[in-house]
């Protein structure tokens, strides 16, 4: 737990043997705090892995409806909470839920709840993935995006998948996106899979709140 940002080292493994892990980011609630899983390699990632527990990410006062918040306009901080490349979170048969926002206002993309990269994967039971960017602005129209799961990055859930994302931006921005999924989001269970975007504001093109782009 802690006031500020959360960071996990490359090649740094978390392992329990059936406990909760759970990352509480920006407890303060100054919405000044994010997480981030720094990239391993292909032969030494970054990794929680739980074997049944619950793995956590989140934020704010109360991490059940907070957010751990991305901010300012530095990569590392931008995204609520980013998962890069050759990182994974494994749970077993034990829950993954994923709270990010951001308020940055940078010339790069921006996420709330960033699972991006080679390597990267998602797997547990059941599986939440909240990201919002509701007030965050993209200056140069890359995006404002709520929640992504791109570039490689696999998530799989034996239980339900839940994937909510709200988009940002401004009067004049584009390319805001609720939820953007590049790749597969594979449930192996009888549990539904269900995704709810809201784009966001501006007035150019690609704002969607949901955006499949194989």
């Amino acid at each position: 737990k802690a006031s500020g940002n959360i960071a996990q080292a490359a090649d740094v493994d978390v392992t329990t043997t059936g406990g909760d892990v759970t990352y509480w980011s920006d407890s303060d609630a100054s919405s000044q705090g994010n997480i981030y899983l720094a990239a391993g390699t292909s032969t030494n990632t970054t990794t929680v892995a739980t074997s049944g527990g619950n793995i956590i990410m989140s934020g704010g006062s109360n991490i059940d409806t907070g957010y751990a918040y991305g901010y300012g306009t530095s990569y590392v901080n931008q995204h609520g909470i980013n998962i890069d490349t050759d990182s994974t979170l494994r749970a077993g048969t034990g829950s993954v839920t994923l709270r990010g926002a951001t308020t940055a206002s940078t010339n790069d993309y921006i996420i709330g709840l960033r699972v991006s990269g080679t390597g990267v994967s998602v797997s547990g039971g059941n599986l939440s993935f909240v990201g919002n960017a509701s007030t965050a602005v993209s200056q140069l129209n890359r995006g404002a995006w709520g929640t992504a799961i791109i570039n490689g990055a696999s998530v799989t859930g034996s239980g339900t998948i839940d994937i909510t994302g709200t988009g940002g931006g401004n009067t004049s921005s584009g390319n805001n996106y609720g939820v953007l999924l590049w790749n597969p989001v594979t449930g192996t269970g009888s549990g539904a899979v269900t995704i709810t975007g809201t784009g966001g504001g501006g007035t150019g093109s690609n704002t969607y709140g949901y955006r499949d782009w194989e």
